[in-house]
């Protein structure tokens, strides 16, 4: 089915253009959002509407046929980390669809499986 073809790489585009740092690209400075470089700014509703106002402008600049319905972005202080889930629809599919980044200092974790934002890690397994 060419639609469902078109909404598994209209996904797949959506995944990269979040996984990447602006200036990452070469010879395209503007790809990507500031999903890495946020994690390390101050906690301040400014901060994460700027975070916000990037990847809407990215959507909008890199990949028009997505259409995003929300975006929560939740900011953990104690551990240095953001929680961000969007809902989005791909041109010419009615299917909302669900991407969830993870980020803290040492990675970035992105995941199209809707999950409660408001988990928090309580300890370690050791093996």
């Amino acid at each position: 089915n060419t639609n469902e073809f078109v909404n598994v790489i209209g996904v797949s585009n959506f995944k990269n253009l979040l996984m990447t740092r602006y200036g990452e690209r070469y010879m395209q400075p503007t790809f990507g959002t500031k999903i890495h470089d946020i994690v390390f700014e101050n906690n301040t509703q400014f901060v994460r509407e700027e975070l916000q106002a990037s990847i809407e402008e990215s959507i909008k600049t890199w990949l028009p046929y997505i259409k995003l319905n929300t975006i929560d972005i939740i900011p953990n202080v104690a551990n240095y980390s953001i929680s961000i889930r969007m809902r989005f629809t791909v041109a010419n599919s009615n299917a909302e669809r669900v991407i969830i980044i993870l980020a803290n200092e040492n990675e970035l974790l992105l995941s199209d499986i809707d999950i409660p934002l408001d988990l928090v890690q309580v300890g370690e397994f050791n093996y």
